[in-house]
């Protein structure tokens, strides 16, 4: 296995390890918050609303999730910039998707909620019903497009190898 497809498999087990730990994480919060009446606490974590649901805690967590999902791409900016290989940065994309819906996927397993029709995370594309039971669109949606890109990567990594 080169170097670069064992740093792509450390990237994709880093955020597994974080995904599942900020999914633990939150489940934790959203259990304190209902549990709490200290009026500082919700505000800390549930205020100001955007979009009717995110909040000072959601731009944290995209902040830090950001950064760790595209820390690959920054690494080999200079790749991208001098040699214009992009694959690192659809690396990076498809393990920012892949990131996102596993965290939500293990949130309501750790929260023991499991996925309804009518779910706040399908409040935009929806959901389909599985023999498992409901499962988010836009889950979906995001571990193919993590698939995808991670693909390509790959394809290019062992492609130009061969070259």
């Amino acid at each position: 296995m080169s170097d670069e497809c064992l740093e792509i498999v450390v990237f994709i087990f880093l955020a597994i390890f974080t995904s599942i730990s900020f999914a633990w994480i939150e489940a934790g919060i959203n259990k304190i918050s209902f549990l709490s009446q200290e009026k500082e606490w919700k505000i800390l974590f549930y205020e100001p609303k955007i979009l009717n649901h995110f909040a000072v805690y959601h731009l944290t967590m995209a902040v830090l999730a950001l950064s760790i999902n595209f820390s690959y791409f920054f690494i080999k900016i200079k790749r991208v910039i001098f040699k214009k290989e992009y694959w690192p940065f659809l690396f990076s994309l498809g393990n920012f998707f892949f990131w996102v819906a596993l965290e939500d996927n293990m949130a309501m397993f750790f929260m023991k909620e499991p996925y309804t029709e009518t779910s706040w995370t399908n409040w935009f594309f929806g959901a389909t019903k599985f023999w498992f039971g409901w499962f988010p669109n836009w889950i979906i949606l995001a571990y193919s497009i993590a698939l995808i890109c991670w693909s390509i990567s790959i394809w290019k990594v062992k492609k130009r190898k061969t070259n």
